[in-house]
């Protein structure tokens, strides 16, 4: 995992995404079949560093709306 700047900040997104239940579902991108899950009630700096932390954990992809 990398060393965040606002390693506080980022600790508290990944409390968020834990504490949340996950919906895992079936889902097609870019022509592929994948596993889509949906997180919800982040602002624009945590949806970042949610982001973030999916890639360093080993999401290949990560859309966020």
């Amino acid at each position: 995992m990398e060393n965040h700047p606002d390693r506080a900040d980022y600790d508290d997104v990944l409390r968020k995404i834990l504490q949340q239940q996950v919906h895992l579902k079936h889902a097609v991108f870019a022509e592929n079949d994948v596993v889509s899950c949906e997180f919800y009630g982040f602002d624009e700096k945590e949806s970042a560093m949610a982001e973030a932390a999916l890639l360093d954990v080993g999401a290949l992809e990560v859309v966020v709306e």
